[in-house]
């Protein structure tokens, strides 16, 4: 499927929650254009991945197939690749603030630091826990 860029970034790291907010903009056809890549243990990928077919997450909430480096190349997206699992560190707030974007969406957990806030960029950041009850999304 070809898709059109979005003038939005994302900051990704590897993971359930990343698939599942690729492949929303992939199937309204769009891709962010710009990602800045985080490391990160997927380690439970292909645990997750058999409990998608078994449940059929793919019709009823996305595709857990997806290959999400794949689809980046394929649709020529801009990636910048971070050797860290923290959106805090300093080499994530330098690539923030040398984008052209104003938005991005942050795909990992945990509390962002002033330093990265002070990029100047808009982080979106959707928490699927009903607050105050559940503090974590899962």
């Amino acid at each position: 499927m070809d898709t059109k860029p979005l003038p939005i970034g994302m900051v990704l790291i590897p993971g359930i929650r990343s698939l599942a907010y690729v492949d929303a903009f992939r199937s309204l056809g769009y891709h962010p254009a710009e990602v800045i890549l985080l490391s990160g243990d997927a380690s439970l990928l292909p645990e997750l991945r058999t409990e998608g077919k078994k449940f059929n997450y793919q019709e009823n909430f996305f595709d857990i197939e997806l290959d999400l480096e794949c689809f980046l190349l394929e649709s020529k997206v801009n990636v910048s690749r971070v050797e860290t699992t923290s959106i805090n560190e300093p080499l994530v707030s330098a690539a923030l603030s040398a984008s052209k974007l104003s938005h991005f969406i942050f795909t990992g957990g945990g509390i962002v630091s002033e330093q990265t806030l002070a990029s100047g960029k808009e982080l979106i950041h959707i928490h699927p826990g009903a607050l105050p009850a559940y503090r974590g999304s899962t």
